[in-house]
C-alpha cells in the first residue's frame, strides 16, 4: 500500500487497495471521519503492465461532509416515573452518540427538587453523563432532572431540545427498635 497513500487531516489511514482493470480502489478499514480533509496520493512507483512508472506522483484532496445528526437521550436512570429510588442514587443520561464533555455542566445537566437546584458533580464518558449529588437525596421527595439543548455531540450538533424526567425517592426506613408493650398473662 506504499503506492496508494491516504491521509485524514495529515494522519495516515489504514486500508486495503484493490485493482479492477485500470482502476485502483482504496477501501479504508473504517468510516472516514466527518468534516475532515482527506488527501490521497498515487506515487510514481506505480508501473503499467510493461514496467513503465507513473511520470510523477498524483495527489488530490476532498473534504468529507460534516456530521449533522443531533444527539438524543436514549435512556435515563432512574427512569421517568420511577418510585422508591434510593437516596444515595446517581442520575445517568445516555445519549445516542458520544457527547462533548465540556458542554455537560451544572447548567446543562440539572437536578431539582421543588424548583431548587441540587448541587453535585458530573462525569462524562462517551455517550453517558452521570450526575452525583453532593449529599444523599431527601426521602419521600420528587426530583426532576433536565438535560438542556446546550449539550453537543463531538461534531458540535446540539441536543434537539431539553429533556426532563422525574422520579421519587423511597420512604425513610423505620429504624426504631421494637419494644414490648404488654404481656399476657401479666
Amino acid at each position: 500500500v506504499t503506492t496508494f497513500i491516504v491521509h485524514a487531516d495529515g494522519a495516515s489511514l489504514s486500508g486495503q487497495v484493490s485493482y479492477s482493470g485500470l482502476t485502483a480502489i482504496f477501501n479504508p478499514n473504517g468510516d472516514l471521519p466527518f468534516g475532515t480533509t482527506i488527501t490521497a496520493e498515487i506515487t510514481s512507483n506505480v508501473e503499467d503492465i510493461s514496467g513503465n512508472p507513473l511520470a510523477q506522483n498524483v495527489q488530490w484532496t476532498f473534504t468529507t461532509e460534516q456530521e449533522s445528526t443531533p444527539p438524543i437521550v436514549v435512556s435515563t436512570d432512574p427512569s421517568d416515573g420511577d418510585q422508591n429510588v434510593a437516596p444515595n442514587t446517581t442520575i445517568t443520561a445516555t445519549f445516542s452518540e458520544a457527547i462533548n464533555p465540556s458542554t455537560v455542566t451544572n447548567n446543562s445537566f440539572l437536578l431539582t427538587k421543588n424548583g431548587s437546584t441540587v448541587s453535585g458533580t458530573i462525569d462524562v464518558g462517551g455517550s453517558t453523563a452521570t450526575f452525583t449529588p453532593d449529599t444523599d437525596l431527601d426521602f419521600e421527595s420528587t426530583y426532576t432532572t433536565t438535560v438542556t439543548s446546550d449539550i453537543q455531540d463531538l461534531a458540535g450538533n446540539l441536543l434537539a431540545n431539553n429533556v426532563s424526567w422525574s422520579f421519587t425517592t423511597g420512604n425513610e426506613p423505620d429504624n426504631t427498635a421494637p419494644q414490648i408493650t404488654g404481656t399476657t398473662p401479666t
